[in-house]
């Protein structure tokens, strides 16, 4: 019976030794080797209409992401980084009437008219600005933009 208790332990533990070893080999195999091949014309697409965090969630699972998760700072270095790269042609981005907040609408605001400022274009697309409340917020920051496409039934409810 030892003999026994003592082959199947060991088997478990090759087994277990051959499932992180081939673990490891296929990570290494999968990682990209180096930064991806940047194509001659680049378009930035921009979704804000979600809103954006000031800073990484500190949550130790949202390391497991496929995404990572940009951040206001980041996407303002991103449309100043743009603004210089010969590359970039311009920016797409989609907006609501509700996000972001104030603070990051100047900011971004002010990151895509130095954008412009470069000769970029920029569109804006939103369905709606204040729906059904107030879009003031989404509509000052669609401002910037060179054009804002609405969507036809979309609505543009101001205040203040």
């Amino acid at each position: 019976m030892r003999r026994f208790l003592v082959g199947l332990l060991a088997t478990i533990g090759g087994l277990a030794l051959l499932a992180i070893a081939g673990t490891a080999f296929a990570v290494w195999f999968f990682l990209p080797t180096g930064p991806p091949e940047l194509p001659e014309r680049i378009v930035l697409d921009l979704d804000l209409r979600e809103g954006l965090p000031e800073v990484r969630s500190g949550d130790p699972l949202s390391v497991l992401g496929l995404e990572p998760e940009l951040t206001v700072s980041d996407a303002v270095l991103a449309l100043d980084r743009a603004a210089s790269d010969e590359r970039v042609r311009g920016v797409v981005a989609r907006l609501d009437g509700d996000a972001p907040g104030f603070a990051q609408a100047q900011e971004l605001r002010d990151a895509i008219l130095r954008l412009r400022a470069a000769g970029k274009f920029t569109i804006a697309f939103a369905d709606s600005f204040g729906e059904f409340g107030p879009g003031t917020r989404g509509y000052y920051l669609a401002s910037a933009f060179e054009e804002v496409a609405l969507q036809p039934l979309g609505a543009l409810g101001l205040t203040g």
